[in-house]
Formats: structure tokens, C-alpha cells, sequence
């Protein structure tokens, strides 16, 4: 499952929101085959994918399997389109340690 909350929740210390080793942060790279990507794309939106606005709940939720792998790669967070100029920013600036260059 997928959650722009962590899961689990640790009730009792709200300030353990994001614990090293119990919580993950998402890092998506998608690749889908031309026929995954048709049927995925004419499924309506699940119930998941509606309250947490993420379009992967759609693929879990009919059965479309994703693979996971652990990275020690940092990222940087692009949630919206108004998002990717601060994180083009931080990219071209190297404080994510990712650095990107300019074709």
C-alpha cells in the first residue's frame, strides 16, 4: 500500500512521524507495458486512489502488481506541478545530492 501518510501510524509520539527503518519514502519511477498502461488508464478511479490522490491505488486496487526496491538515493518531493521549480532549484543547486545538469 501507498500513503502520503506514514504507515503505521505511531499514535502515542506524534513527533516519531517518519521513524528510519519502520517508515519509507516513495520514490516512483513507472514503467508500464503498452497494454498495462491502456488497461490502467480506462479503469475508473478506486475509492484509494480518490482519498489519497495517488494513481498507483489505481493499479493496486485491480490487481496490477508493482515492484518495490529500497534505494539509498536521496530524492526530491514533487507533489503538484507548482512543486518542480523549487525542486529543479534544489536539483541544479546539488543540495539534495542528486545534481542534475542542462542539455
Amino acid at each position: 500500500y501507498f500513503s502520503r501518510a506514514p504507515i503505521p501510524l505511531v499514535r502515542d509520539d506524534p513527533k516519531r512521524a517518519a521513524v528510519p527503518g519502520l517508515h519509507f519514502i516513495h520514490l516512483g519511477l513507472y514503467i508500464y507495458t503498452r497494454e498495462t498502461l491502456s488497461r490502467l488508464t480506462a479503469l475508473p478511479t478506486g475509492t484509494l486512489e480518490e482519498a489519497e490522490k495517488l494513481e498507483q491505488l489505481r493499479a493496486l486496487e485491480n490487481g496490477i502488481r508493482i515492484r518495490v526496491w529500497e534505494t539509498a538515493h536521496q530524492s526530491v518531493r514533487i507533489d503538484s506541478p507548482d512543486d518542480l521549480p523549487g525542486a529543479l532549484e534544489q536539483l541544479r543547486g546539488g543540495t539534495t545530492g542528486l545534481g542534475i545538469t542542462q542539455a
